[in-house]
């Protein structure tokens, strides 16, 4: 399966390929790739209202690596922390699945209701195809940018492997499609996970989207990037 990214279904303008590059000593066949999946309280009601629901976990997972990362333990503020501390230092993608229209303003959100200070910066793009409809809070889709690191939702990119293979086009769908097994659970049942559950959720999350951004030709991951200097 060569999954180019020809369906990419909006136009972008080039990225600042200099300033993804800055601090590496990568082409820009391989910049590296960091990956972010995170997982919400869904015991109030769907978990997709950075008002009323609030981050349980989070996971990052690393290109050229079996290193993931877990962040789960602690208080919200704690998981914030950490990822900010983490994503702020490095250089290259953030690459998500539907980050722009979830995890990435979800997260925002907390920050600013936290009161905390974060270098992730979002920018609400009526270009942006809204993949499923707004969730409460949130509003329509954004771009992205987390320090130094460009983001890019693959989401996107997979539109077109879905209509090829006749599958439904989710993370999920896809990733087994391609020959993957990531972890299923109910969705809308989070809450009830065990905790060691909800760790093995969130990474393979992290680790399948950090796979499936491989996958693509990096120099049409690069084209693609939904890049703003915010």
């Amino acid at each position: 399966m060569n999954a180019t990214g020809a369906d990419f279904p909006y136009s972008l303008s080039m990225p600042d390929i200099d300033s993804i590059q800055a601090g590496t000593k990568h082409s820009y066949a391989d910049i590296p790739l960091v990956s972010l999946d995170i997982e919400t309280d869904t015991s109030g009601g769907g978990g997709l209202d950075p008002h009323t629901s609030r981050v349980v976990a989070a996971s990052l997972a690393y290109s050229g690596t079996d290193k993931v990362e877990v962040f789960d333990s602690g208080s919200e503020a704690e998981i914030l922390q950490s990822l900010e501390s983490i994503l702020a230092k490095r250089n290259g993608l953030l690459v998500t699945w539907n980050g722009a229209g979830f995890d990435l303003p979800f997260l925002s959100r907390r920050y600013q209701f936290s009161d905390m200070t974060t270098s992730l910066r979002v920018a609400p793009d009526p270009t942006i195809p809204v993949k499923y409809p707004p969730p409460p809070g949130l509003g329509i889709p954004v771009r992205s940018s987390w320090g130094s690191l460009a983001h890019v939702d693959i989401s996107y990119l997979y539109a077109g492997v879905a209509r090829e293979g006749n599958v439904k086009w989710s993370l999920k769908s896809i990733a087994k499609y391609l020959g993957y097994s990531p972890v299923e659970v109910d969705r809308a049942r989070v809450h009830a996970l065990t905790p060691e559950d909800l760790r093995k959720y969130v990474a393979s999350d992290a680790v399948v989207t950090v796979e499936l951004a491989q996958l693509l030709r990096p120099q049409i991951l690069v084209r693609c990037i939904p890049f703003m200097n915010l």
